[in-house]
Formats: C-alpha cells, sequence, structure tokens
C-alpha cells in the first residue's frame, strides 16, 4: 500500500512538475516560405523530446528578414510566457489585403494552449484586424512597443476580433489545437506573426496509464484492508 501511494505520488509531481513549466514557450523555427495570395510556410518547434511540424497556408508577402521580436515587456507576460519568440527575426509576413483568404497555421501533434506573437498590426491612422473562427477563441495577454513603435493599446481584443493600431503582443488561445485559422477583414501594410508551444502540454499516455495504475492499485488495496 505504501509502495502505491509513493509511486502515484511521484507521479502526480512529474504531471505537476510538467504543468509548471509551462511558462516556457517553445516557438516556431520557420526554416521555409513561399511568397503567394497564397503562399505557404513551414517549420519546426523543438520540445524537449518532440518534435511538432508546423505548416501555414495563407497570406505570405515576401521571404526574408522581417521585424524583430527581441521586446521583453510586449512579448513575455511572466508566469504564462517568460520568453520572447526566437529566432529573434523569423516571422510570416502579410497584408491582409484580400479579406476573404483563409490563414491557417497546421500542427502535426495537438498544442494545448498556443500562443501567437504579432508584430506591426495595423499603425495610428490605418488600423488592420485579425479574425480569429469561432473554434479559435483567444486571449490577449499583452501588448506595447516593437520594432516599428506603437505601445501598450495598440492592440484592442473585441470577441474574436484583434484589432491593431501599430499593434504588438501576443495572444493565447484556450484549448486542443490541431490548428488555428484566421482572416483579416482590415488589411494594412506589413504585419507579421509566430506561433510557439507550451513543454509537454498534454501528459504523454503512458503518464496517465501508470497514474490511474496507482490509483486503482490505490483502490483495491483500501477495499481489501476494510474485508
Amino acid at each position: 500500500m505504501q509502495r502505491i501511494i509513493r509511486m502515484t505520488m511521484v507521479v502526480m509531481f512529474v504531471l505537476v512538475a510538467q504543468a509548471a513549466s509551462a511558462a516556457t514557450i517553445y516557438w516556431t523555427n520557420w526554416t521555409s516560405q513561399t511568397a503567394g495570395v497564397p503562399g505557404s510556410a513551414a517549420g519546426t518547434i523543438s520540445l524537449p523530446g518532440q518534435t511538432i511540424n508546423v505548416t501555414y497556408s495563407g497570406e505570405v508577402i515576401s521571404v526574408g528578414d522581417q521585424g524583430d521580436w527581441d521586446f521583453q515587456g510586449t512579448y513575455t507576460l511572466p508566469g504564462v510566457v517568460d520568453n520572447v519568440p526566437a529566432p529573434a527575426r523569423v516571422s510570416v509576413p502579410l497584408y491582409g489585403y484580400n479579406g476573404a483568404l483563409l490563414n491557417t497555421i497546421s500542427f502535426s501533434s495537438p498544442v494545448l494552449d498556443p500562443v501567437m506573437a504579432i508584430q506591426s498590426l495595423g499603425n495610428g491612422g490605418n488600423p488592420a484586424s485579425y479574425y480569429f473562427f469561432p473554434t479559435s477563441p483567444f486571449t490577449l495577454l499583452k501588448d506595447g512597443p516593437g520594432h516599428w513603435g506603437g505601445g501598450v493599446g495598440g492592440l484592442v481584443q473585441s470577441g474574436l476580433m484583434l484589432t491593431g493600431y501599430e499593434g504588438n503582443g501576443i495572444i493565447q488561445f484556450s484549448g486542443l489545437y490541431s490548428s488555428i485559422s484566421w482572416t483579416v477583414p482590415d488589411p494594412e501594410y506589413y504585419h507579421m506573426f509566430t506561433v510557439g508551444a507550451n513543454e509537454n502540454p498534454v501528459p504523454e499516455p503512458a503518464s496517465l496509464l501508470l497514474l490511474g495504475t496507482g490509483l486503482a492499485g490505490m483502490g483495491r488495496a483500501w477495499r481489501k484492508r476494510r474485508r
């Protein structure tokens, strides 16, 4: 009985430790892009012990050096997102001039509560918006100044709509995702995004099985002792 309790406590400790590490975000390394409307991009999220392939289909206006994510106060929220996107100058840029075009990020393995970083969405005199599908509810975590200026209040959330006035910041989607889709109904020249995932966001089946086995063993031992 004591051995089972100890084993179960170890498993629970591991699962809690994994949850506690969720503030570390592993960002996509975009390794290939094809400009076009639609265009495409592909990369990987390298988690400890797991690699998630990331693909994007949608508008890609250019390929090369885009902006700079190295703004700690804008792209981090302590305890939720502890690190800015890296590589610091890799992202996917778009205009949104075809407002009906569907932009979709797909993951090879489901990701729990993915984080998207957005840079230079709209400007003071020409706001731009991302409209996320009802299957992709999100929360605006943080915004602030970026490579081309802007500041706090530059991103505004209204339901599933994110509007930028030279907006820079991070948003987080709620739930388990294999893909995220949005349109850009209000276009503006040159804004960009990248996406990241938590470490071990979903407990491995083996861990869940071990936890269930331990709890079941405790139950059997308790019933036997009662008899």
